[in-house]
Formats: structure tokens, C-alpha cells, sequence
């Protein structure tokens, strides 16, 4: 995940099987590899990107969970 200066290691939080579809918007729990790190720099409200290699999706952040988030 990047937000517009750095970078974050993580994964999507998923539950079952799960198939994305090109133009449609989810909402996606994230676990951070650093969580202190990421989330001293996001906020609700944030915009980020997704990035494999490339930017492959944008987004908002439209939650903060306290705790761990590995």
C-alpha cells in the first residue's frame, strides 16, 4: 500500500474465497507487516494506492482498528 510519499507492506484480511471484478469497489481489511510504522502516517480519509509492480488499485481509508493488525 502506498500513500502519496511511502510505502507499506501488507495483506488483505479475507474471510473464505473472495473474487475481485475489474470497475467494482470493495471494502478491504488490511494487515500491516509494520503496523506502527503504517499507521503513523494513514488517517481516515487517506487516499492510497495498491501497488504489484505497478499502481493496480486506489482507494480511501475509511477505517483505523486499534491493536495489532498482523
Amino acid at each position: 500500500m502506498m500513500d502519496d510519499k511511502k510505502g507499506f507492506d501488507c495483506r488483505f484480511v479475507l474471510e473464505g474465497f473472495t473474487t475481485f471484478e475489474l470497475g467494482k469497489e470493495y471494502e478491504i481489511a488490511v494487515g500491516f507487516l509494520n503496523p506502527e510504522i503504517a499507521l503513523e502516517n494513514l488517517y481516515e480519509g487517506k487516499r492510497i494506492s495498491l501497488w504489484e509492480g505497478k499502481k493496480i488499485a486506489v482507494g480511501v481509508v475509511k477505517e483505523i482498528l486499534g491493536g495489532s493488525q498482523n
